[in-house]
């Protein structure tokens, strides 16, 4: 039996996905939807950045918008290909379920504790 791939395991298509396939020449990268506009303005929670993450199949557009999230002050992350909009998404309806369920104040995003891009650990 054959793994599926980890964006596989999310059910159904992105957004983006389907813009991708509206318009198959398009550049299309996923970025941002799974924090509050908000947090766009400044993307930093006591005092450290939010992870942008990004999800693409073209290189040149991938590039270029994990610079966009740094450029705006997020800690950019490649997400991997564009079928890992499909968890990206799923990250943004969990922001708001959890902000309704709570009550909070909607200035939320996300940041992966652990290791990453800048503390790199090699597998032995």
């Amino acid at each position: 039996m054959k793994r599926p791939a980890i964006a596989e395991s999310v059910d159904g298509e992105s957004a983006a996905e389907q813009i991708q396939s509206k318009a198959p020449k398009a550049k299309v990268a996923k970025a941002f939807n799974y924090a509050f506009a908000s947090r766009h303005a400044d993307p930093k929670v006591d005092g450290m950045p939010l992870d942008g993450f990004v999800a693409a199949d073209d290189p040149e557009a991938k590039a270029k918008t994990l610079e966009l999230a740094r450029s705006i002050g997020f800690r950019p992350i490649d997400a991997g290909p564009l079928a890992m909009a499909r968890a990206l998404e799923a990250l943004a309806i969990l922001n708001i379920a959890l902000q309704m369920q709570h009550g909070w104040p909607w200035q939320s995003g996300w940041k992966l504790v652990g290791p990453t891009p800048e503390t790199k650990t090699s597998s032995t």
